[in-house]
C-alpha cells in the first residue's frame, strides 16, 4: 500500500488514514499469478488498492498485451489521499495506454465542499476496428 499523503486527512477527514501498524508483505505481479495458475482469461477484473492501481496494471502487461482481461472494474481516487497515486488524467491514460477505454463512472463520492473524492470506473478492452 502507499503511505497517506499528508493531505489526506482534509480529503477524509482526521484519523481516518492514520497508519497503526507497518507490517512486511509478498507480493507477486497480475503477471505471475496468472502465469503460476494457469489463466486463460480474466472476465472482470475488480481493483481497488488504494491508489496503487497503476502498480498492478504495470504487473499485468503481458497479460493485458495477451488480450487476457475483458473489463476492469477499478476505483479512481481524484483528491489526494495517499503519496504516490496518480492524478484522475493519469491515471484514465495508464488504462488507456494499457488498451482498455472507458465504458462507464460510478458512485462518484464527494467531499464536504461538493469536490470529487473518487469513482468507481469500468473500462472495456479496446475493440479492434
Amino acid at each position: 500500500m502507499l503511505p497517506t499523503d499528508q493531505l489526506g486527512a482534509r480529503t477524509w477527514g482526521e484519523g481516518l488514514l492514520d497508519t497503526e501498524q507497518v507490517v512486511q508483505a509478498k507480493f507477486q505481479t497480475l503477471d505471475q499469478v496468472v502465469s503460476e495458475l494457469g489463466i486463460d482469461r480474466i472476465h472482470i477484473l475488480k481493483l481497488d488498492v488504494q491508489g496503487a492501481e497503476h502498480t498492478v496494471i504495470e504487473g499485468a502487461k503481458r497479460a493485458m498485451a495477451e488480450g487476457r482481461i475483458d473489463m476492469i472494474y477499478s476505483e479512481i481516487i481524484t483528491q489526494p489521499t495517499y503519496s504516490g497515486q496518480k492524478r484522475f488524467d493519469e491515471a484514465l491514460a495508464i488504462y488507456y495506454d494499457a488498451g482498455f477505454e472507458l465504458f462507464n463512472i460510478y458512485n462518484l463520492n464527494f467531499d464536504s465542499q461538493g469536490g470529487l473524492r473518487q469513482v468507481d470506473v469500468i473500462f472495456v478492452r479496446r475493440r479492434e476496428e
